[in-house]
């Protein structure tokens, strides 16, 4: 086996423990957001879990795909098989915009008809524990990815990273809230967990929107007969 080879395999093998140790953290993540999104019956909880369900379908097939990134350029595929990473990506972000679109939509009609109470203390301690999981993955994520990286794990690596900024900014704001209870301010109480879920659903647009133009770019590159240049 030459050096080349070697290298590839080695890239190969480190991707998949990379993906497969972001898949199992997902699962178990995503259980416990959709347990106790019934439990505190918090819209935020749930938007959390969705997405990472979303995530989660589109990550356990790509597993399967991995050795096809791998396969040398023969006459048969003049281009390799690269195109079906940015195939795969442009599935997974173009499902995640739809549910972010869907949970936007519920939520502005669960405020439109009165809204709903949480526990607000409840959903604050679990999205502060669920922070610092979320961060302990990333920095695992972050340090076994140093050497070997590809569009597929750095957007996963952002995926964990956007869990624990989520995480914590949704636990200080349900903690800012709790301490309006007995305030003039307290009749916004049943407004503010689908609020929460709305702005949240907003910030994460912009990552599947980039993502899709970037993998259909890649994508249009990969076209025969295109000389235009990948960026």
């Amino acid at each position: 086996m030459s050096i080349t080879e070697k290298s590839m395999q080695d890239k190969k093998r480190a991707e998949e423990r990379i993906l497969r140790f972001s898949f199992v953290g997902s699962l178990l993540f995503t259980i416990t957001e959709v347990i106790m999104a019934a439990v505190l019956h918090s819209y935020t909880v749930l938007m959390d879990g969705v997405f990472d369900v979303a995530d989660l379908i589109l990550l356990g097939p790509f597993l399967v795909l991995i050795p096809l990134l791998y396969k040398p350029v023969t006459e048969k595929h003049p281009y390799g098989f690269a195109q079906v990473e940015s195939v795969f990506l442009i599935i997974k972000y173009g499902v995640l915009l739809v549910v972010i679109c869907l949970m936007i939509y519920e939520n502005v009609r669960v405020i439109l008809q009165g809204g709903h109470t949480v526990d607000v203390s409840g959903v604050a301690v679990y999205e502060m524990i669920i922070g610092f999981l979320c961060l302990a993955a990333w920095l695992i994520l972050r340090r076994l990815s140093k050497k070997y990286t590809t569009p597929t794990i750095q957007s996963e690596v952002f995926l964990w990273k956007q869990d624990v900024v989520n995480s914590m900014g949704i636990s200080v704001a349900f903690f800012a809230q709790s301490a309006l209870k007995d305030t003039s301010l307290s009749s916004l109480a049943p407004y503010m967990d689908s609020v929460f879920a709305i702005v949240m659903a907003v910030f994460l647009l912009r990552e599947p929107v980039a993502s899709l133009i970037s993998g259909f770019r890649k994508l249009w590159c990969c076209l025969p007969r295109t000389r235009r240049p990948c960026r």
